[in-house]
């Protein structure tokens, strides 16, 4: 069992999927601002750590992907396992973005940008906490 986050926001203007994670955020396909804005970091840290807690990883095994926010945390997840499985270490920013795009294609180089801007973020947050690092690496 892990946590997941059933949500999905769809841009008004061309009909793209993104998480409008922040406030002001702008659909990273064609740049129209969302309506709206839902708080994704606290959901995937919280979620992150109870795959922690639970299964001992940030990746819980096995990942049904339910929403579209459930598929941004499947890239999440698999980015931040593999790094820490990779020695010696990488630079994590381009690691990171020679995963992004191996898993997607190049014609949506727009949905590996906003996953790279989120995956940021959360770094972050779980930085601050001491669950996870990339300095020094």
């Amino acid at each position: 069992m892990t946590l997941h986050i059933g949500y999905e926001y769809i841009c008004k203007k061309c009909g793209y999927k993104f998480i409008p994670y922040k406030e002001k955020s702008l659909c990273p396909h064609c740049g129209f601002p969302a309506d709206e804005n839902f708080d994704f970091i606290p959901r995937a840290i919280k979620s992150i750590k109870f795959n922690i807690k639970e299964v001992g990883s940030i990746h819980p095994g096995v990942w049904l992907v339910g929403s579209f926010a459930d598929e941004i945390l499947e890239h999440i997840f698999e980015i931040l396992d593999s790094y820490d499985k990779t020695y010696p270490k990488p630079n994590f920013d381009e690691f990171a973005e020679l995963v992004l795009e191996q898993r997607i294609p190049e014609h949506e180089k727009f949905l590996r940008e906003h996953i790279f801007e989120i995956l940021k973020e959360i770094v972050k947050e779980l930085e601050k906490e001491g669950l996870y690092s990339i300095k020094g690496k």
